[in-house]
């Protein structure tokens, strides 16, 4: 398996193990629902994204393309709403209601063809054909992780706790990780011969920086369920 390959399923395995450990306590909690929405959505990306790279044909191509493109703009509205939870921050009540009406809006324009058109072949494999709304892509995307990442960089900067502020910086250096390396996916889309795997690897950073403050920095509180797990695995096995 290539790296072409490889990445988005590693993303998506490593993803989907973050998630599980989100499960156990996130009810009642908007902190915890939204990373964990985030994470989610990002996971069934990533293996909607391994789908689309390994399909048989461009017609399934463009099937788990529309997954993709639904996926990435739902991970990017879910995670800038977890920013004001997390940084808390006070939310403005009609921004998020409006987001996730943009959000519905934006589900059938993206199986109704118009985001991306049709699947094309690249030099690295399946490429997506831009449609006459691709903008909103981008723009159902990017904006919210940046201004999620200043989200990020206020809270960090009002903290007065060391713990917590690595925590802030944890996870914005993972998204940001994960921002650049799904800006460097859109550039093949225009022709740019750069094999397609920054978002996977992106998305592998963001993981890989959440898991170091979940168990380092106590991020969520997760640590205790990791050690609760642990022991009970433990004494299982005596």
């Amino acid at each position: 398996m290539n790296l072409y390959l490889a990445t988005p399923l590693a993303g998506g395995i490593i993803c989907l193990i973050l998630t599980v450990l989100l499960l156990k306590g996130s009810r009642g909690n908007p902190v915890r629902q939204t990373v964990l929405g985030f994470l989610f959505l990002t996971t069934v990306y990533d293996f909607a994204l391994f789908s689309m790279r390994s399909s048989p044909d461009v017609s399934y191509a463009f099937t788990f393309e529309k997954l993709v493109l639904v996926m990435l703009t739902g991970a990017a509205v879910l995670f800038y709403h977890f920013s004001f939870y997390f940084s808390r921050i006070k939310l403005p009540k009609v921004l998020m209601p409006s987001l996730y009406l943009f959000l519905l809006v934006f589900i059938p324009l993206a199986y109704g063809g118009l985001i991306v058109s049709g699947i094309g072949s690249g030099a690295y494999g399946y490429v997506p054909i831009p449609g006459p709304l691709f903008f909103l892509s981008i723009l159902g995307t990017y904006p919210f992780l940046i201004m999620a990442v200043v989200n990020l960089n206020k809270g960090y900067k009002v903290s007065q706790s060391y713990e917590e502020r690595n925590r802030y910086l944890y996870v914005a250096v993972g998204i940001f990780f994960n921002l650049i390396g799904s800006l460097l996916d859109v550039i093949p889309i225009f022709g740019v011969s750069i094999p397609p795997v920054g978002g996977s690897i992106g998305s592998i950073i963001f993981c890989i920086f959440t898991a170091v403050a979940i168990l380092r920095f106590h991020l969520l509180d997760i640590h205790i369920v990791v050690r609760k797990g642990a022991a009970y695995l433990l004494t299982s096995s005596i």
